[in-house]
């Protein structure tokens, strides 16, 4: 699942508060002078996520799950336990390491278009009341 990541560059691409949806994204993009061309993207979904420290642009990455240390630091900014499902995961790239804390995380490639989300919304009209 994380051989995916190879190669490519992420960015933090959509974070909805309400479910604690997380979108890492490495998008399709053309070849370029020096750069080679993907026709797919590469998304990280986390689900249920409960802490996030990254920069927008994380550039190439490896997942790994997060030390011993780090979770008892997220804890610790919490003042208690992280939920018995969650997962403490490590985005590592040249320069530093970020941390999301989560339920559910998933890589997976695809062909959705570049503002396509992965996270479903309610229809617009349960959202829309008319005017009486």
């Amino acid at each position: 699942m994380f051989e995916l990541t190879k190669g490519r560059e992420f960015q933090l691409w959509e974070y909805r508060v309400s479910h604690g949806s997380l979108l890492i994204r490495s998008p399709a993009r053309p070849a370029s002078a020096g750069r080679p061309g993907f026709e797919t993207n590469v998304d990280i979904i986390c689900t249920a996520v409960a802490y996030l420290a990254a920069p927008r642009v994380l550039g190439e990455i490896t997942i790994c799950e997060g030390t011993q240390p780090e979770l008892e630091g997220i804890e610790e900014i919490f003042g208690k336990p992280l939920h018995p499902r969650s997962r403490v995961w490590a985005l590592q790239n040249a320069r530093c390491r970020s941390l999301v804390a989560s339920v559910f995380l998933n890589v997976e490639e695809n062909r959705a278009g570049l503002f396509e989300s992965p996270f479903q919304l309610p229809p617009l009209d349960e959202f829309h009341t008319p005017a009486e």
